[in-house]
């Protein structure tokens, strides 16, 4: 606790420079008179010197991000269910000076697709294969029945698909840019980026020339907002969810497990578009 009395909360991960998670949290603090702040702490190497500061310091919580959601496991006292099954952390709860981590990044995908596409599909093209595309399938498993995976790292899809490989009827690994990734875009019900791929003016992760069909493009990356991406999707009369809708729904998650408070998605959505939007922001 601060000498003000509020309650410490931070981001950790590296590069989180320009993250919008305070912005996001600041104010679903002041809108639920919750007595705390949220700030950046970033991190250049490894993290258990930070975990050991954080205990010392008693900070109430802390959201980790890339690249830590892993590697934190080991460094806490317990973890979710969920967490567990996924395999990375991204809520990390004290609780009376025990650590306890969560994965809330799963609602994130979870909660858009179904608001914004419904709950029955067949098939869904995972890209990436670290800790957001985890949560990501993690998120799918109540959803559809077939689901791919494509990553560069071809080892790292085949150990994803290992860790989930009982939640799907059919669950494959392939290698990205391959005839087959094509193939399995053609068909898919819902394609989903899980990595940084887009953050960068003209990169795309995958390209849409072989969508002939109604499919849900949702892009993990809030910054841009409308990554090419998405706006290749717009183009050809797609449904599109962009990260920030997965941003804001797994930071509220995160305040119900901090403080059991629940905030509007539409609000805070609202805001931080106007907020961004007014002083000239990132997009």
């Amino acid at each position: 606790m601060s000498r003000d009395g509020k309650l410490k909360l931070y981001l950790i991960g590296y590069p989180i420079r320009h993250s919008l998670s305070p912005m996001i949290m600041d104010y679903i603090f002041r809108s639920k008179g919750i007595n705390a702040f949220y700030t950046l702490y970033e991190v250049k190497s490894s993290i258990e010197h930070i975990i050991k500061r954080f205990r010392e310091m008693e900070v109430y919580g802390f959201n980790v991000t890339i690249p830590y959601k892993e590697e934190v496991i080991r460094f806490l006292d317990y973890i979710s269910q969920e967490a567990d099954v996924i395999g990375a952390v991204n809520t990390v709860h004290n609780s009376d000076g025990e650590l306890i981590g969560y994965n809330t990044d799963w609602y994130g995908v979870y909660k858009p697709i179904t608001r914004f596409g419904g709950n029955n599909f067949d098939t869904a093209l995972v890209i990436g294969a670290g800790g957001a595309a985890k949560a990501a399938v993690y998120g799918l498993k109540e959803l559809v029945d077939k689901i791919y995976i494509a990553n560069r790292t071809y080892d790292r899809a085949v150990k994803l698909c290992r860790r989930f490989d009982s939640f799907f009827k059919e669950m494959k690994h392939l290698k990205l840019f391959s005839d087959e990734v094509d193939r399995i875009i053609s068909k898919a019900d819902i394609l989903i980026n899980a990595t940084p791929v887009g953050m960068k003016k003209g990169e795309k992760p995958i390209n849409l020339e072989s969508v002939e069909r109604d499919v849900i493009v949702f892009d993990m990356i809030y910054k841009p907002l409308k990554t090419e991406l998405i706006k290749e999707a717009e183009e050809k009369g797609l449904k599109t969810i962009d990260g920030l809708w997965m941003l804001i729904y797994q930071a509220v998650e995160a305040v119900k497990i901090w403080f059991n408070a629940s905030a509007d998605v539409d609000d805070v959505r609202r805001y931080i578009l106007g907020k961004v939007i007014k002083d000239g922001g990132i997009w």
